[in-house]
């Protein structure tokens, strides 16, 4: 939209210019009154435009830049943005600026009187191309804000929070218009007017008169002009023409930093220069104001912009409505753990991991999704223990993770070891890989394991819990014991099992060693006849204990069953070498066997449908 023609005084009809505020970028600003009625506040900026040694070509240009404020942010409308109203374009005549010159709130400013004498003369030779923008009247600036405040009072802290906030949403929808500022600073940022106090919340991001439109397709343009907006924060790469809406990020990091630790005017300068220059980021302090904005400040500020946050949606930890927060550290994966909220997601860039110790870490909110994206680097010497209730857990290599809550979803998990002890969880697309001879555990009811690939020598999955559901599971290079069922109502369909060629395990390793002291324990004294079946016949694909019942097993092919317990159904079953019955009221239908050991007293129904090569 192009600004109106008229002339200087239909325009200001019903202006009435009552206080002269100050120069911006290309421009002098007046507080104004709109009509004797409403007696609407508004500000006014009048932009001369300097035709000297111009030919028409450069003066056309200069046109063009001088009314881009207003083509840009016309229509324009955030909390925390300034508002563009209204813009003309005249000829000021010496008449004109006589006009202004007198106005009252001129004579006791001598330096902007002055101004307009110099414009005087430059408009006795000929009339002055002259934009005048009508906008949204503000108060003071954030630079007055800060020089005000003596001492970081903690008492500050919510009115901090909510300056960078706004400044933050006001630079962020500027750049989602594909508007490059130019010129972010706190000179430029402005509290809402107010004519009782100085410093009124909402702040705005404001005088645009550096705006720029960049490119949908890419956000770097190779035609700008060098060396705009003020030089403390300007970005390194403004020196030159290829820049793009990374240089607002940087100045923005730069008047994070600011606010954040209410940094002293007269040693910016130094700081500044040794934070990005001799990159000295131990002077970004920590702060409990948000959640890791010390290393926000330092990913905004990189000298190299390949180095340095793409987007302002990246810095999820200063926006109060995005729940998504980027984690590449292990404290800082420490600290957002401790305070996230329902809603909040949480992602894994590149994630370095402790190389030692292990480390674990809890995840105590409800409705928490955390995933991964690029690797893991360092050791997956970790584990997850999730407390929380309804929590998606995503395609992340842990060595263990324990679920305590309900409700939870963990998918495309790599991991050693598991621990199902919550209710209604479930675990799917997953790989699980034994490396210390530990045994996963479920002792939580209902829960749906889907799509395992487990691949286990020494380790296995023991089931206390009852009503759970193990679908498609594959266990590969299986030494020792599967699946090791104590409770009740379970389902296992579709579960293949994979033993080595040579499955026996030495009696004296360790490993096995420590799983039998395991299974004496949970199986009450049964663990003498795993101990049998197992040294005779290799590797035993599913066990169901004494105190076991009503467990269903279809659709799978292992080497060696042992079912013991009450009322356990198997259908369809191809167990290549042995299955071994004892307890009461088992039914197996239409199953395949190696061979028979029935210890069942004859309680057992078997259909006609079951082929056996050999009976004891």
């Amino acid at each position: 939209m192009e600004p109106e023609t008229t002339t200087f005084t239909s325009w200001f009809d019903h202006l009435s210019l009552e206080e002269f505020l100050g120069a911006g970028s290309y421009g002098h600003v007046f507080k104004a009154i709109s009509g004797a009625e409403s007696e609407r506040l508004s500000a006014v900026k009048v932009i001369f435009i300097d035709t000297f040694g111009k030919l028409t070509e450069e003066l056309e240009k200069e046109k063009e830049r001088a009314s881009r404020e207003y083509n840009l942010m016309t229509g324009k409308k955030h909390e925390n943005v300034l508002e563009i109203l209204k813009s003309t374009y005249t000829n000021f005549t010496v008449s004109d600026l006589n006009i202004i010159k007198n106005l009252d709130c001129l004579k006791e400013n001598k330096n902007a009187a002055n101004m307009i004498n110099f414009r005087i003369i430059e408009a006795s030779e000929n009339p002055i191309p002259t934009f005048c923008i009508q906008m949204e009247l503000c108060g003071k600036n954030l630079r007055q804000w800060l020089n005000a405040q003596s001492i970081n009072n903690p008492e500050l802290d919510q009115i901090k929070k909510t300056i960078i906030r706004n400044m933050f949403e006001g630079l962020k929808y500027l750049h989602s218009n594909n508007i490059m500022h130019r010129d972010f600073r706190p000179e430029n940022v402005m509290f809402s007017y107010s004519s009782t106090t100085d410093f009124l919340l909402p702040v705005k991001v404001g005088d645009f008169g550096l705006c720029r439109n960049v490119h949908r397709e890419q956000t770097v343009t190779g035609t700008l002009t060098p060396g705009l907006g003020h030089d403390l924060y300007r970005a390194p790469e403004t020196r030159g023409s290829n820049y793009g809406v990374q240089a607002d990020i940087f100045s923005f990091g730069l008047v994070l930093w600011e606010v954040t630790h209410l940094l002293r005017q007269r040693e910016i300068g130094k700081i500044f220069y040794q934070l990005v220059d001799e990159s000295k980021t131990n002077l970004v302090k920590p702060s409990t104001l948000f959640r890791n904005v010390n290393e926000s400040i330092i990913s905004l500020t990189r000298r190299r912009v390949q180095d340095r946050i793409k987007s302002l949606h990246e810095v999820e930890n200063l926006d109060e409505n995005h729940n998504q927060f980027t984690v590449k550290k292990r404290k800082a994966l420490v600290e957002i753990l401790k305070t996230c909220k329902p809603g909040d997601t949480i992602v894994l860039k590149d994630f370095v991991g402790t190389r030692y110790a292990y480390a674990e870490y809890e995840l105590c909110a409800d409705n928490v999704t955390l995933y991964q994206e690029g690797r893991v680097n360092g050791h997956h010497n970790w584990g997850l223990v999730v407390k929380g209730n309804s929590c998606a857990i995503k395609n992340i290599t842990f060595n263990k993770i324990k679920i305590e809550g309900s409700n939870n979803l963990l998918q495309d998990i790599n991991c050693s070891e598991f621990n199902l002890i919550g209710c209604n969880n479930k675990v799917s697309n997953s790989k699980v890989r034994d490396y210390f001879g530990v045994r996963s555990v479920v002792s939580g009811d209902s829960n749906s394991l889907e799509n395992l690939q487990i691949i286990y020598e020494s380790g296995g999955i023991l089931v206390s819990g009852s009503g759970n559901t193990f679908l498609s599971l594959k266990f590969k290079h299986l030494n020792n014991i599967g699946l090791i069922i104590s409770g009740s109502r379970n389902v296992v369909r579709d579960f293949k099992i994979e033993s080595r060629d040579n499955p026996r395990r030495d009696p004296n390793n360790s490993y096995y060693l420590k799983n039998l002291t395991k299974l004496h324990a949970i199986t009450e004294n049964y663990s003498d006849e795993i101990k049998r079946v197992y040294d005779t016949y290799g590797a035993i694909g599913i066990i169901t204990t004494p105190t076991s019942s009503e467990t269903v097993i279809s659709n799978t092919i292992c080497e060696n069953v042992l079912i013991s317990g009450m009322q356990h159904q198997l259908e369809s079953v191809i167990i290549n070498k042995t299955l071994h019955l004892e307890g009461e009221n088992h039914s197996i239908n239409s199953c395949k066997a190696h061979q028979l050991f029935d210890k069942s007293h004859s309680t057992a129904l078997i259909d006609s449908n079951f082929e056996i090569a050999e009976l004891n």
